[in-house]
């Protein structure tokens, strides 16, 4: 039966100025939720590594972080999400790495040309006065503080309190070192921009009407503050995981497994849906019907109710991204197709049960 999941993903989120990993808390704790991995790293003399010498970082080491991450976990195929400075950052990584991003996005953030800086767009002319007042005068000359205060970003009243005392001051060198891009990010499948429309910094705007005017780019507006994972961390979440999957192999062997979801057949489906989601670290569930059955998919379990006697019993959904490769293994292994394989609504689906006597459903989504 086709499931409504998606297929999980890798995300990488990078904070702007000021912030920390800590500002995309509710995000990951959604899309985690929903079974997807998220890294949400905080940047070099920020938040919890604010000790860190400043007159050391620059952009280039933000970059270098991203890129080791990258290294570190092998991230392949990810979404990769840069919130205000983190533009910087991500377009630097985006044009080193573009083979291991499925989707770059831009979340209310600068989106650099060859050869600018941060400062070029966020503090042109006569505004970049104060801020060097402040950085000699609190920063020692390498440091941008005291951090604009929450605010600033036209945060929700109720967090204001918490993002204050959680922001920290800023290296300086970061906010002028010139990027040197090429063209490597046009390699990208999926670009995107994402604008907060209660905010209104013109700077920003300015980014957002560009955005708009670039072929092929997925734009969307979402009322909230400038730090949307804060306001509107649901809706944020939600765009995230619209955004399609690339699957861009490069150079590396990749499984052919994106994800698996346990069917569980249950009595009483309202009653067992508390303790999935609590099993899951989930409270939204997606109630569906499929033929006779009443169905409910929480994380990474597909609850069953109803009678099952015209229904092949399954251990689990396995999404794969070639549904022709996984029949293939099945039957070379001496297992036997049951069902399919076919199209459904979701994409490619074959009922196979295995030399051991397990039956599974693969499912190869749209777009895999």
């Amino acid at each position: 039966m086709p499931p409504l999941i998606q297929p999980a993903k890798t995300f990488v989120l990078v904070h702007g100025a000021s912030h920390g990993g800590w500002c995309y808390d509710r995000v990951a704790a959604i899309l985690r939720s929903q079974g997807h991995r998220v890294f949400a790293p905080t940047l070099a003399g920020l938040a919890e590594r604010a000790s860190m010498d400043a007159r050391r970082i620059n952009l280039t080491t933000h970059i270098e972080e991203i890129l080791a991450l990258f290294e570190a976990e092998d991230l392949h195929n990810a979404v990769l999400c840069g919130h205000s400075y983190g533009g910087m950052v991500i377009a630097g990584v985006a044009d080193r790495i573009p083979d291991r991003i499925d989707s770059l996005v831009f979340l209310d953030a600068v989106v650099p040309e060859n050869g600018k800086c941060m400062n070029d767009y966020v503090f042109p002319g006569w505004r970049l006065v104060p801020i060097l007042i402040s950085v000699w005068l609190f920063g020692r000359g390498y440091k941008l503080t005291p951090p604009p205060p929450a605010w600033f970003f036209n945060v929700n009243k109720a967090d204001r309190a918490m993002v204050d005392e959680r922001l920290t001051g800023h290296p300086f060198k970061t906010l002028t070192e010139k990027i040197q891009i090429g063209s490597g990010a046009d390699r990208i499948p999926n670009h995107a921009y994402i604008y907060a429309t209660n905010w209104g910094n013109p700077q920003i705007t300015k980014q957002y009407d560009l955005a708009k005017r670039c072929d092929g780019w997925k734009v969307f507006e979402v009322e909230s503050g400038h730090d949307v994972m804060i306001d509107a961390p649901q809706d944020l979440a939600r765009i995230l995981d619209s955004l399609p999957l690339g699957f861009v192999q490069g150079d590396q062997p990749m499984t052919n497994i994106i994800r698996m979801v346990a069917n569980v057949t249950v009595a009483d489906l309202e009653a067992a849906i508390p303790l999935y989601q609590r099993l899951a670290g989930e409270e939204t569930v997606k109630r569906f019907a499929y033929k006779n059955l009443n169905c409910a998919n929480i994380g990474p379990y597909l609850l069953l109710e109803g009678a099952m006697d015209d229904h092949i019993s399954q251990v689990a959904t396995v999404l794969v991204r070639s549904a022709a490769e996984a029949q293939a293994a099945v039957e070379e292994a001496g297992g036997r197709v049951l069902e399919g394989p076919g199209e459904v609504p979701n994409g490619a689906r074959v009922v196979m049960e295995h030399p051991d006597g397990a039956v599974f459903e693969y499912l190869q989504p749209k777009g895999a």
